[in-house]
């Protein structure tokens, strides 16, 4: 099962890699092309991650189930970046909207440039929310099963009540533990 969640880890971090990829080329047909654009796009995707990282380690502790919680997110994601396709179906329109609705002066570009991050973070937000929660998530049954071996090889494990599973991830990077949870 751990490989199986290795695995999942992996590839869930890969889709969200071509997520933002994707939705960075095709935002900037609706918002130009510009480095202010790029920006707004990255912003919101990082935000988005920031925040489902922050759901979850606000809530993380009380989950009864991490593994199940991750997967649920791991469709919310899929479904959130589905509906995204709507909302940049429309951002041609909004970005019209604010090109036509403000007046060209400086004050209108800074309004323009708040608008244009409303339209990135409409179409990327919601789904890298959900990206950002499914990677403190994924690794609690790695830190579990390292947890519960006894130390060998002179690889210290993680105790079963970490605060977070973030301190985890360094720990089987830098500790190779990915060999001891694999093992």
């Amino acid at each position: 099962m751990l490989r199986a969640v290795l695995w999942a880890g992996l590839l869930s971090g890969a889709c969200s890699f071509v997520y933002e990829i994707g939705w960075i080329r095709l935002l900037n047909q609706a918002l130009g092309t510009t480095v202010h654009s790029f920006e707004l796009m990255l912003a919101s995707f990082l935000l988005g991650l920031a925040g489902g990282g922050a759901w979850v380690h606000r809530r993380g502790a009380r989950l009864d189930d991490p593994l199940r919680t991750a997967g649920h997110a791991q469709v919310a994601m899929g479904v959130a970046a589905l509906l995204s396709l709507l909302a940049f179906a429309q951002s041609f329109d909004w970005t019209a909207a604010l090109v036509q609705a403000l007046s060209r002066t400086d004050g209108g570009y800074q309004l323009f440039l708040l608008g244009s991050a409303g339209v990135a973070m409409a179409v990327m937000l919601p789904a890298a929310f959900f990206a950002g929660t499914t990677l403190p998530l994924s690794p609690w049954p790695c830190c579990a099963a390292a947890a519960a071996r006894p130390r060998s090889a002179g690889c210290t494990r993680p105790t079963p009540w970490a605060p977070s599973p973030a301190c985890c991830w360094p720990h089987m990077y830098c500790c190779r533990c990915w060999a001891c949870a694999l093992a």
